[in-house]
């Protein structure tokens, strides 16, 4: 991933103070980390006022959708997702030999009624990405239980909400009464995001307890380092530090959106860390460009040809893309 090779200014993404303290004064590294992640699963269920036994930890969000794929793999049967939406998805179902119904976005977000008529008596899983992963376009919550009432039985949703913090509507006060509608829905967030933790590895699952047991990834009692929980549990009471990462990745957002939109792109300004470009009229010189500058770009998303992702990656970004647009001898970028 492209960075300056100096350390981030104060005002940019950083972890909680006391989660890096927390990593720094460990030194028991001769001794297992807590079974289970236990004291943090009793954090993070204070935080969203639910049962410890309503949270299970794992390493990395990754692992527990991998987890949750694996665990479903040998009852076979159909797993629907939108494209493009997390890569890991395909990459999952594919390597299981699942089949998989891909459903296209509509106007760059889910297609909620197309993903609905998707689900039919083999589906096994629902995986539905919101902030998106690449356009960063979100759903809401009652949308998400209406796609679970139609599941089978069996079958699970999981709201895989990773980029959560960085959307705009605060929607963890709903996250009880989802977990306990009795609909089959597992909400999936990241301690790598808005909290800063990626190098660490921590990630959890939230769901009524019955439903985590029975379709829940197999997270083995020692998966998640000392350091982490530690660092998590840190992170976790520390509010504020989350909140200012939001705060300066919407406005590093915004500033990227705004110089690109100045110069005629269409762009998707959403809650993923990220901007969607459409280059469609205006050729591959932007991109090419971009990634002279040194920005992270990815572009071959499926249903999104001529489009490239700009991941808003430091603290240097918007300043590469500065760049880039007067290298591209696009008028206007100062």
């Amino acid at each position: 991933m492209p960075s300056s090779t100096a350390p981030p200014p104060g005002d940019w993404l950083a972890a909680a103070p006391g989660a890096v303290q927390a990593v720094n004064r460990f030194v028991e590294v001769n001794r297992p980390p807590e079974a289970d992640s236990a004291s943090l699963c009793g954090e993070i269920g204070r935080y969203y006022g639910l049962p410890r036994d309503a949270v299970l930890v794992g390493p990395g969000t990754a692992s527990l959708l991998h987890g949750i794929v694996a665990r479903h793999a040998p009852a076979g049967g159909s797993v629907v997702f939108s494209e493009p939406s997390f890569f890991l998805y395909r990459w999952l179902v594919e390597a299981y030999g699942l089949t998989h119904r891909a459903v296209p976005l509509r106007d760059y977000r889910h297609d909620v009624a197309a993903i609905g008529a998707a689900i039919t008596q083999d589906t096994r899983l629902v995986l539905v990405d919101s902030p998106n992963n690449v356009t960063g376009t979100t759903i809401s919550l009652p949308e998400v239980r209406a796609l679970a009432q139609r599941l089978p039985a069996g079958a699970v949703l999981v709201f895989d909400n990773v980029y959560g913090e960085y959307a705009p509507e605060r929607i963890e006060s709903d996250f009880g009464s989802t977990i306990g509608s009795g609909l089959p829905i597992v909400i999936c967030r990241s301690f790598s995001k808005a909290r800063q933790l990626f190098g660490l590895r921590v990630g959890y699952l939230l769901g009524a307890p019955s439903l985590l047991r029975a379709v829940g990834p197999r997270v083995l009692r020692y998966d998640v380092s000392g350091p982490a929980q530690a660092a998590a549990v840190a992170s976790m009471q520390d509010e504020e530090s989350m909140r200012r990462n939001v705060r300066l990745m919407a406005a590093a957002v915004e500033e990227a959106a705004a110089l690109l939109g100045a110069q005629g792109f269409r762009v998707v300004a959403g809650h993923a860390g990220s901007v969607l470009i459409d280059c469609r009229e205006r050729g591959p010189a932007l991109p090419d460009a971009l990634r002279s500058a040194g920005c992270d770009v990815r572009s071959d998303h499926p249903g999104l040809p001529d489009h490239v992702q700009l991941l808003i990656s430091d603290h240097t970004t918007v300043g590469r893309v500065r760049a880039a647009l007067r290298s591209a001898s696009l008028t206007g970028a100062t």
